[in-house]
């Protein structure tokens, strides 16, 4: 597993989803129960099932249901679908910077205020409302210049967008040139010789 899908993966569910991954995807294309995982994991089955429920929510993993012939039981056989992980990626990070921009702007659009014990942080209307007065504590609210958040706001916009044109740019590597076929390049072949004539 790669360390960008690793840490997709651990954002999905924590070491245990990464733990899930890396034994699924050792497995390739085959299929495994969920049984069988939580066995090789060492995991109790319920851990190991809502997790797997994890990882198919963003569909890093397939499954087939059987019936089992003997009980009736429903098996579930689960595989590895890491393919087109980093458009997910791409989409939930795109996600995160919008909601990182309305809270910059919001940020940007207002006074804070807030009591020296950091009880509560209010906007300058919700101050006067108060008149100045922190509702837990009672003590006065003063001005906080909120510079620092506005910078980590920014900052974490920029990693985003950054982690984002990384990503764009591995897709675009990984697209391979599919090769010709034999029959293409006896067909070409022919059309060259032919046209020699």
């Amino acid at each position: 597993m790669d360390a960008l899908l690793s840490k997709f993966v651990f954002y999905v569910g924590g070491d245990i989803c990464v733990k899930l991954g890396l034994e699924l995807e050792k497995l390739g294309d085959k299929e495994i129960t969920d049984q069988e995982l939580a066995e090789k994991l060492g995991e109790d089955i319920n851990t190991t099932r809502k997790n797997l429920y994890k990882l198919l929510d963003y569909n890093l993993v397939t499954y087939r249901r059987t019936r089992d012939k003997k009980n009736g039981w429903i098996i579930f056989y689960f595989k590895a679908n890491f393919e087109g992980y980093e458009g997910i990626l791409v989409e939930r990070n795109q996600k995160q910077i919008e909601n990182w921009k309305t809270l910059l702007e919001y940020e940007k659009s207002n006074m804070w205020y807030s009591c020296d014990a950091g009880c509560t942080r209010v906007t300058f209307d919700k101050a006067t409302e108060m008149d100045f007065r922190c509702p837990q504590c009672e003590s006065l609210l003063n001005f906080r210049d909120n510079n620092q958040r506005i910078n980590d706001l920014l900052g974490k916009i920029q990693m985003a967008e950054k982690e984002n044109d990384e990503i764009r740019v591995l897709r675009k590597k990984v697209v391979k040139k599919k090769p010709k076929s034999k029959s293409s390049k006896a067909t070409e072949k022919a059309i060259a010789d032919n046209s020699i004539d």
